[in-house]
């Protein structure tokens, strides 16, 4: 298991699936947006998972300019999804400030 919770450098996308698996992740959401989805830094996600047995859903309706309607349609795949509860702050609060993986 990783010693931080940190990371950072070169290829370090390469190793989601290793840490989520460390977890005991089985099961994963993927948020991202239309474009995104597309490009090398989410099919990196998506290759990792695989390598590493962990399932996932992909939401990719997160927008520039995140709004009240496009906040709660995450939300309600999330809960579709059976991905839990994110009416926590700290779940909205992801969903509403995607991260782009290099």
């Amino acid at each position: 298991m990783a010693a931080s919770n940190v990371r950072f450098g070169a290829g370090v996308t390469l190793e989601v699936g290793m840490d989520l698996a460390d977890l005991g992740i089985r099961n994963a959401l993927v948020i991202t947006d239309p474009i995104l989805r597309r490009m090398h830094p989410v099919q990196v996600v998506i290759e990792s998972l695989d390598a590493d047995g962990i399932a996932y859903t992909i939401y990719d309706g997160v927008r520039v300019e995140p709004n009240e309607e496009s906040f709660l349609n995450a939300i309600e795949f999330a809960d579709q999804s059976n991905y839990g509860n994110l009416h926590t702050p700290d779940c909205r609060w992801s969903i509403n400030h995607p991260v782009a993986l290099h």
